[in-house]
Order: structure tokens, then C-alpha cells, then sequence
């Protein structure tokens, strides 16, 4: 077995050509990245492989191989005819599957979140590709293996479902500045535009991340929405059902059996998939030809892995974006530090609403004594418990049948006693502290909350 942990400095194609001089043939090796975590081993190691194994095992499969006396699974990261070890290599112990699990553009993926990240590229891999279920491979493909548009139904026609998913996608987005803008450059510039869009009062971020998903898809790419937690999910998930059949959209989220993520990774992998919507580790789902990634909610700290190395959904999908020049759009009401950094830094275009937009949409927001008839008239009333404004506001709602919120600062509000006829606050007479009528007892006396004695024959002097 070799450690080097540099690749052989000949050409791969040198070691046929010397086999070819020398009358015999070519070494059949692979160089297999162990999954065990460790940093120091860490690195690509050579080992023989059988003839019978030949043609399964190729770049990206799961191997098992015999490492340090112990059966551990390996990716086969490359093939090779030659090697700097002169000895001899111990040979696979045998093909996990013959699937390719891990597409090149996945393993650059890997090499730069674990040097960014200062961490092992096993670790990365084990959030990145679900353990294999044999029996999710025997299942095979969804719906027999069908193309990601017969999905949805052969009678209807593909034009007109990308007809209505752009025509959707404008309307949603020209309520911002620069967003029909955005939405020229992903589909039909090919380019590969990213942005934080800060959704105007009123809009749902799920719907926008939806529809942005929908017209990337029946484009022709693939888009990928990554949410906090299950229930934005189930949300995006729900609103891509105007342009999309359930069929068409896989959802990767920890609620699913191994069987049922394992499957749904394999439709990915193999292409079939085009419109994931996930949670954390869902943003390495590799998708084919991926033109547009969404986050929403960036600032929540579930999309932080526990885990070493402790990455961020949001800097895996800044990665994936860079790397395979796809869309980025991170939606949401708020920026975080970060996102606000990457903008300053010219990496994102701000995108906003328009100041129409924000006039129709902003809800109207109102001082309490904004004019003095209003200051006057609540002078004469220091000891209510509601002001007049509030009180009319409130009134007014409920009987338009509308819901009222009301915030205050801490339960109860004024918790003290007062006066009935002048307002003056009940001070207890041993300490001068506040009275108060303890809750969830009838008829109970006056007690002073700070040094609880009773008063049963308080009155208002």
C-alpha cells in the first residue's frame, strides 16, 4: 500500500506506453480516499485492482478496501496505470457499488470546503453522500426511470408550463430594483448572477424561492432551495405545486427513512432530478448541469453542521456557485454580517424593493402623541392602562373582524394597585413598597411585593 500523499509524478497514459514496450500489461490501479476521519491519513492512497473489478470500479464509486488491518469504505478518486510505490499493492477487497457517487465537480467541491474549512474530506463526504441502502439501488429510478418533464404529464405541453413559470418569475420579481434584471441574466444570458434580495413586507419568501426554482427548471437547469427546517421547507415545497407535479420535486430532509434519502440521492446523482428542496446537508446534492441555488433564512444556526467541520449551508452554496457557475440568491426579510460583507464587497448585488412597492405594501406605523390634541388628551388620563390612540385602533380592528396583536413588556403590564377614583399607586406602609393582589386567589388581601406583608384594611388616604 502506498502513503504518498502526492499524486505519482508521471503521466497516468506513461505506464500503459512502458507496459506496451515491455510486452506486457498495463497496471490496473486506483487511488482510494479512506473514510476514516483521521488527519494525518487524510490523503490518496494506491492499491491494485482485480480484473473482475475492472469495470465497475471507476472514479467517484464506493469501494471497501483492507486499511490498517481493518475493512473500511473508501471513493475511488482516480484511475491510474502506474504508481510511485515499486512494491507490491494490496488489491480492493470489493466494489460497494458500481454507481458513481461523487462527479468530479463534487470532489473539487470537497478539497476546497475541507482546506477552508481546516477539516478532513471524510468528514465532508459523510455529510455530502448518504450511507448506501441496497435496496433503494434495487428500487431503481422514480416513476420507471422517466425524464424530469414527462414528470409532470404528457398533456401538457412544456412550452407553455416555461411560458407561465417565466411569465410568474417577472411579475414576482419586477417588484424589485434590478430583479427582472437577475432573472434576464439566469435564463437567457446563461450567466450566473448572485444576490441578496431583501423580500418587501407582505411577500413570502417560499413563494419567491418557488417560483425562481420553477422557471429555472423548466429552462432546462437544475435549482436547488435550501431552508432551515422542515416546515419552510414543506412551504416551498407547497408553493412549487403551481408550477410543478409532487413527482418533480425531491425533498432531502432529515425526516426521511435511509431508504427513501438514499433513493431520492441516487435520482440526483443519476440525473432524473432537477428540483431539490432540502435542508442543511442538502446543499451537496449534485445535480446535473445546477444553474440556481436559493438559501433562505441564512441567519438561522441550523444550517450550521454540529459537526466538524462545522460548515455553513450558506458558505457551501457560495462554493457551489463559484464553482460550477450557477445562480445564487439568498432570499430573506434580514441580512446577516456575513451576507452584508459579501455585498459591501461587491460578491452580491443588493436587490430591493422599489419604493412603489413599499408604499403599497409597508404597513402603516404610528406614534402614540404624534400631534399635541393627542399629548393633551392623554395628560388627563395618566393611569389608563391602554392609550386613547391604541384603544380606538384596537376597537376599530375588531370590528372589521381583522386579528390584533398586542406586545407588552413583561406579563401583566401593571402589575401595581392604583386608586380607582384618584390614581394614586397603593405603597405599603412597612416598606413603601408596590401592593399587588396575588394571582389565583379569591378574595385574597393586598401584599406588598417586596417584603410581603398583608394589608386586608388598606384604603386611599
Amino acid at each position: 500500500m502506498n502513503t504518498t500523499a502526492q499524486p505519482a509524478a508521471a503521466n497516468p497514459g506513461d505506464g500503459e506506453l512502458l507496459a506496451a514496450r515491455a510486452g506486457r500489461e498495463p497496471r490496473r490501479i486506483a487511488r482510494v480516499l479512506p473514510l476514516v476521519g483521521v488527519p494525518h491519513l487524510d490523503r490518496l492512497f494506491d492499491y491494485e485492482v482485480p480484473a473482475e473489478m475492472d469495470s465497475d470500479a471507476q472514479a467517484g464509486v464506493r469501494v471497501r478496501i483492507r486499511f490498517n488491518g481493518r475493512l473500511v469504505d473508501g471513493f475511488i478518486i482516480e484511475r491510474r496505470s502506474s504508481s510511485d510505490h515499486s512494491g507490491k499493492l494490496r488489491p480492493l477487497e470489493r466494489v460497494i457499488s458500481p454507481i458513481r457517487l461523487l462527479p468530479e465537480h463534487m470532489w473539487r467541491l470537497v478539497n476546497q470546503l475541507a482546506e477552508r474549512a481546516a477539516g478532513t474530506r471524510a468528514d465532508v463526504l459523510r455529510a455530502a453522500i448518504p450511507p448506501r441502502h441496497a435496496s433503494a439501488e434495487k428500487a431503481g429510478l422514480f416513476a420507471g426511470g422517466k425524464e424530469w418533464e414527462d414528470l409532470y404529464s404528457t398533456l401538457e405541453p412544456v412550452a407553455e408550463l416555461r411560458t407561465q413559470a417565466r411569465s410568474d418569475a417577472e411579475s414576482a420579481l419586477g417588484k424589485y430594483h434590478f430583479g427582472s434584471r437577475f432573472l434576464a441574466a439566469l435564463l437567457d444570458e446563461g450567466a450566473a448572477p448572485r444576490m441578496s434580495l431583501l423580500t418587501a413586507p407582505g411577500d413570502d419568501d417560499a413563494r419567491l424561492a418557488a417560483v425562481l426554482a420553477a422557471a429555472t427548471a423548466w429552462a432546462g437547469k437544475s435549482a436547488l432551495v435550501i431552508a432551515p427546517n422542515q416546515r419552510l421547507v414543506d412551504r416551498v415545497s407547497k408553493a412549487l405545486a403551481a408550477w410543478t407535479s409532487a413527482e418533480q420535486v425531491l425533498q432531502m430532509t432529515a425526516a426521511e427513512s435511509s431508504h427513501v434519502r438514499y433513493r431520492r440521492f441516487l435520482s440526483i446523482v443519476l440525473g432524473q432530478a432537477r428540483i431539490v428542496v432540502g435542508t442543511r446537508n442538502a446543499v451537496f446534492a449534485p445535480l446535473q448541469d445546477l444553474g440556481l441555488v436559493v438559501v433562505l433564512g441564512e441567519g438561522d444556526d441550523s444550517l450550521v453542521d454540529p459537526r466538524a467541520p462545522y460548515l455553513h449551508a450558506r458558505e457551501v452554496a457560495k462554493a457551489r456557485s463559484q464553482g460550477e457557475s450557477a445562480a445564487l440568491a439568498i432570499i430573506g426579510h434580514h441580512r446577516t454580517a456575513e451576507v452584508q460583507q459579501w455585498v459591501a464587497a461587491g460578491e452580491l448585488a443588493s436587490i430591493r424593493p422599489t419604493p412603489e412597492t413599499l408604499r403599497e405594501q409597508l404597513p402603516w406605523i404610528r406614534g402614540l402623541g404624534d400631534t399635541e390634541r393627542q399629548l393633551e388628551a392623554e395628560s388627563h388620563s395618566p393611569g389608563s392602562r391602554l392609550p386613547a390612540l391604541a384603544f380606538a385602533t384596537i376597537r376599530e380592528t375588531l370590528d372589521a373582524d381583522r386579528t390584533v396583536l398586542i406586545q407588552v413588556p413583561r406579563r401583566g403590564y401593571a402589575p401595581a394597585l392604583a386608586c380607582a377614583r384618584c390614581r394614586t399607586p397603593a405603597r405599603c406602609r412597612n416598606c413603601n413598597g408596590p401592593l399587588e393582589l396575588p394571582q389565583g386567589r379569591d378574595h385574597s388581601a393586598p401584599t406588598c411585593r417586596w417584603c410581603g406583608h398583608l394589608h386586608p384594611t388598606f384604603t386611599c388616604t
